[in-house]
Formats: structure tokens, sequence, C-alpha cells
């Protein structure tokens, strides 16, 4: 590599501002009249996996040819272009010095396949030679003829392509080397060529390994030094490396190898915070759009939500064009290249007997992007269930967990973008390295770049009840020390009460009311125990405006029950307390004295055989002491008689002990003199 010239020039270009209403594409994405879906996905590069992903170091004196101890290696870096960190390069005095992380990936592809190729590097001189420094480039080995063996290496020196703009220090910078940009056969201008005019003139031009297939020999590479002293005494680092061969292609992010994800889950009850709802009828007002009335809010389920007891749901009813919007600032202003993880959990279901497709689909994921960095948005992005059925077939009346970051996002609008085409979030964020997510604020209310919608998408969405749960979006982020994603996950919740239920009792077998407490309008189901289980309903009644329920139940014994809020939400019921609900005896005794004895006589309600009557004395300091026990006959009749001293004053009462069924009581207290 030659001296390279230093003063670059500066191009740059804007996309233009679209907007459209969100469209649902119900078809799934291996429909023959959809567009090819894209396979990028995000990979990173550390110590641990750089052999398992092709990518190796190596070292030599350019000079020599002897090989060097590589000094390289990952390292974190604050605004590195992906993630936390980078791989770096460290450059000594010696101009002979050169540095290379290789790797064999596109070994074997052909030039005339090779349609886009990019890179960031950061260049720092050090203390002891401050001056400007050249960024790291690249290297292709190539046969030109396409037999294998190599006749021609290529380079592309970000200082010969000037209209990408000029050599900065300290700050990152990414670079185009694709079909269109400058390469150079020889390392300086005088061999500059396009990708492009090598393979007009090389038409079988393949790039190819040097070193028998191994991993020192991959074909592409990225160097640092042997050019003269504008990489000398410097660090060179380079990150976010993208080829696209053949339309495969490859986004890697170079770290250091990384701690365990880190996760914070939210509850949410209300739309404050980051999250807020909004409306739209886009043929509303003569065909010019109006605000709508939410039809939304926070439910227990329905059914068993994905997590929790609760999600947000929303309702459209018998109008294709009326659009339900449930948004997140959370991510606004945030790098797209960020994200590690974008996932929801959907619930669709058609409302019976109304127009509208059997089978509803779920809410669809809105991203609003502006591309080159600024606030204002350019792109929509929509991750739709129905266009990503390779992870699970759209079904009614469940809940069905979605990665949207794994998969496919229909290109609403963007610049650089086909609209209507398909791109993963990694394929995106390879294209657009600047791109941030855009608050999109609506006139109509709502704002945020995530957005949950449902709506405006015909039968597909027309006439159904649809709810959302557990959010979850991933960031790069440093967790102790170590690059990591940290995980925020949403659960959305309503605000409930557990119901509370009264103890109550009764004299005899017969109706007992049953009542307690829950949030207005709450239906609540009483279980009663049986065998130790709450498995027999009683009944269920709906609390009042003021959160009082009753419930009128046949009761004929002692039972345990307990108010259910009625339905299933997550993995426990919710549930009162036991209470109870007790039948006492109605005890009485009649008491009469006769010569030398009182005459104590019971007779219970409800009648009852052969349950012990304890017939006692109250006796001073002592209190109630039993003079004789007497089962009940079959009448529930039972009679004692006791001694008695002439003019002496008794005092009696029965006491009735608890059967299997029914609560026992005391009587009243009853007095007799002895005669």
């Amino acid at each position: 590599m030659k001296q390279i010239p230093q003063r670059l020039a500066v191009g740059a270009a804007a996309g233009a501002l679209i907007c459209a209403p969100l469209v649902l594409v119900a078809s799934s994405a291996a429909n023959a009249d959809a567009p090819a879906p894209d396979s990028t996905k995000l990979t990173v590069v550390s110590p641990s996996t750089r052999e398992a992903l092709k990518w190796t170091a190596q070292a030599y004196d350019c000079d020599q040819g002897n090989s060097l101890t590589p000094q390289q290696g990952f390292g974190k870096y604050n605004g590195a272009p992906l993630g936390q960190g980078a791989h770096f390069m460290t450059m000594g005095k010696s101009v002979n010095q050169t540095e290379l992380y290789r790797t064999t990936t596109i070994d074997g592809t052909k030039l005339a396949n090779l349609t886009a190729l990019d890179y960031s590097t950061m260049v720092q001189g050090t203390a002891a030679n401050g001056a400007a420094k050249q960024p790291l480039y690249l290297r292709l080995t190539v046969s030109s003829t396409g037999s294998g063996v190599q006749d021609a290496t290529l380079y592309f020196e970000p200082a010969l392509n000037s209209t990408q703009g000029g050599v900065k220090q300290n700050a990152w910078q990414s670079w185009t080397a694709g079909p269109s940009s400058v390469w150079t056969t020889t390392g300086g201008p005088e061999g500059a060529v396009t990708l492009t005019d090598y393979v007009t003139a090389h038409p079988d031009a393949t790039v190819v390994n040097n070193d028998n297939g191994n991993l020192t020999g991959g074909g592409l590479a990225v160097l640092g030094g042997c050019g003269g002293k504008e990489q000398t005494e410097s660090t060179l680092a380079f990150d976010r490396v993208v080829a696209t061969t053949g339309g495969q292609t490859s986004l890697w992010d170079f770290e250091a190898d990384g701690g365990p994800a880190a996760t914070n889950t939210i509850t949410v009850k209300d739309a404050t915070g980051t999250w807020n709802g909004s409306a739209y009828n886009y043929s509303g007002n003569g065909g010019a759009g109006a605000a709508l009335t939410l039809r939304q809010g926070f439910t227990l389920g329905p059914i068993l939500p994905s997590l929790g007891k609760g999600s947000r749901e929303m309702i459209v009813k018998d109008n294709s064009d009326a659009t339900q919007f449930w948004r997140n600032t959370a991510l606004d202003g945030k790098r797209v290249d960020s994200v590690r993880a974008l996932s929801y959990s959907t619930y669709a279901r058609h409302i019976d007997g109304t127009p509208g497709a059997p089978v509803q689909q779920p809410a669809y994921l809105r991203l609003s992007i502006a591309s080159d960095g600024t606030a204002v948005k350019d792109t929509t992005l929509n991750f739709e269930p129905a266009n990503n059925q390779d992870q699970q077939n759209v079904a009614d009346n469940v809940w069905q967990n979605w990665d949207a970051f794994k998969g496919e996002f229909r290109v609403v609008e963007g610049p650089g973008e086909t609209a209507g085409g398909f791109t993963t979030l990694a394929g995106y964020m390879a294209r657009h390295p600047q791109a941030v997510f855009a608050a999109n604020p609506k006139s109509f209310g709502g704002t945020g770049a995530l957005s949950l919608v449902v709506g405006s998408a015909g039968d597909q969405q027309r006439n159904g009840i649809f709810a959302v749960d557990k959010v979850n979006v991933g960031y790069s982020a440093t967790i102790a020390n170590q690059p990591a994603t940290a995980n925020t996950t949403w659960d959305f919740e309503a605000s409930y009460r557990t119901p509370t239920a009264n103890n109550v009792s009764r004299t005899g077998a017969g109706i007992q009311t049953l009542s307690g407490t829950a949030a207005p309008s709450n239906l609540i189901e009483v279980r009663l125990s049986k065998n130790g289980k709450f498995d027999t309903v009683a009944g269920t009644a709906t609390a009042d405006s003021y959160g009082r329920w009753s419930l009128p139940v046949s009761v004929s014994s002692n039972q345990v029950y307990r108010a259910y809020l009625s339905g299933s939400y997550g993995t426990t019921d919710i549930a009162s307390g036991s209470a109870r609900a007790d039948v006492r005896f109605q005890v009485d005794v009649t008491a009469r004295s006769a010569r030398g004895h009182s005459d104590l006589n019971v007779k219970l309600n409800p009648a009852v055989a052969g349950v012990p009557v304890h017939f006692q004395e109250y006796v001073a300091h002592r209190g109630w002491v039993t003079r004789g026990t007497v089962s009940t006959n079959r009448y529930g009749s039972a009679s004692y008689s006791a001694s008695t001293v002439r003019g002496r004053h008794y005092q009696w009462r029965a006491s009735v002990g608890s059967t299997s069924t029914v609560l026992g009581n005391y009587s009243a207290v009853k007095a007799t003199t002895g005669q």
C-alpha cells in the first residue's frame, strides 16, 4: 500500500418522507407473488467464536516476509457501530508491521456475485505520534480467470473513495466497498479500478484462498500496515463488516466475549410512562381520516395470557378502516443496530355471528425509523404474523409468541428499500448503519417508534377481539463490564381487586346468603370445598357498583367456600381466602323442679339422632360443670334428671357438640329451685 492522499470530500443523500396507512398483507411469506424474504442475520464474532465463524488473526513483516505475533484483539469502545466494542490493531513504529484479520467466508465467490461489501473504521494516533492516520483497508485475493489459483490482489482504501467523505481521526466512519467503489490493484492511485470494471475485464474472477483452504488463507482480509507512516504508531479499529454474495448477506459484529443477558420486567397497568394508545379511521371525514374513540384497555385474560394474568385488549368492530394503536416511546432516538431482541405475544378471536374472516390476523408490530439518523421518520417496517408462518401458523383463540427480531418485516416505505419487499431487522441494519427509531407523533394522538397495531386490514381484522402481552426489547449493553443484551419485558395487567368472602352461619338447613367484596362489575364464581379441593361451583354473582357481591345458596351442612374471579388468569386463580358457612342446632333446654331433683329436657332443631347433649350446672369458682351426657333419640330429644336440695337455687344449660355436618351450640341458661 502506497501513501494515500488525506484530503477527501463528503457526499450524502436523503430519502423522501412518505405517509401511508398501515395495511396488513395477510398472505404467507411463501406466496409466489411476494418478494423473496431476506435471510440476513447478525453474527457476533468474539474470541470464543471466531474460528467457528471462520475468522482469524495474522501478522507478518511485509519486507522480510516472516510471521509476527499479532498485535490485535477485541475490546470495548463507546460508540462503536455495532454493540459495545470492535476489533483493534496496535501498530508500532515499523512501517513493515502488517496486521490482518481475515475470513474464508466468501472464498470461491465470483466477484460478479459480490454485490455489497461494507465496513466501519476508526483511527487514533498514539501520544508519541499524533499525526493523521489512515484507517484499515480491505484486501481480496483473486483468481482473475476463476482457476482457483491466486494471480491478483485488490485493495479497498478509504482515501481513494473521496465521494464517501474525508478520513476523520478518532471517529467511526462507515465505508461502502461494493461494485461501484474504487479499488486498486497496486495499492496506490495508479491501479484504481471499480469492482464493476474489473469484473467486466475479468468476468470469471473469483475470490480465492491463498493457503490451501486454511483460515490463514481467507480471501477477504481487513489489513493495517505496510503503507508508510500513515499507519505506524496508531490504534486502528474496525467493526460492522457486511458482505452480500449471491443474494445472501452476512452482518458481522466484533465484540469481546459477552456475559449473561439481563431482563427487567415492567408491569404496565395504565397508559402512562412509555405506553400510549390512539385510534384512527382512515376513511373517516370524507376520506380525509378522523380520530376515533379508543376501543382498547387492560383486561384480565383473555384465557391464559403469556405473562401474568392480563393483557392489553383492542377491539375492532364492523369497520375495516378503523385502526387501534398501542405505542411505546422507549425506543425513540435509539440506534436501530443496537437492537438484539424483539418479540411479543398475541391473541385474536373473531366475534361470532358478525362479518369478517373466521380466523383473524393478530396485532402486527410497526417500527418507525429515520434511516439517516435524524428525528424525522422516513421508513416504516411491519412485522406481520401472517408473513412469518415459518414460525407458526396463525391461530384463533390462542396466545402465540412471535420473534420479530429473527422474522421478516414488510417494507411499507423507506429510502433504499423496495415497498412491499421483506427484510429482517439485521438486513435493514446492514443497509442503514445510521438509522435511529423515530417518535412519529400523530395529530390524532399517539407517539412512539414501536407500535402494536390492529385494523386497516380488511376482513382479516374486522369484528375481532385482539390482545397483546409480553413485549420484549433487548439492546446491546455492557453488564458487569462485559458486552451483553439488556432486555426489557413489558407485562400488561388489568387493575383488579382480589375478592373477599365472609363467614356466615344459620340455625338449621336452608337458604343462606354468601357475600363479600370485589371490584365493581367483576364476575364472581363461588366454589365449595369437597375433599380438600375447590372444584364444586355453587353459582356466580356480579359485584355491584360498590364492589359488593352476594349469592344465595342452599346450606344443609358446615361448608368451606371461596370467591373466585371468574376465569383463569396466569398460573394461579384469583381467589379470596377460605370462608365458612356454618349450620347450627337450635338448642333449647326446659327445666323444672320436682321433689329432690331437677328435670332437664332438650329437643334439637333440626332433629338429629345420636348427638351427645351435655347437661351442665354453673358452680361458683368452677364455672360450668357437666353433670351428665345423654345422646338424642330419633326425634332429636334428650332428657336428664339431677338431684337437688330443697331451697337451693341452680342454673342449668345444655351444650350440644358438633357433628360431621352440623355445628353445635349452647342453650340459653335456665334456673330451678330445689323442692
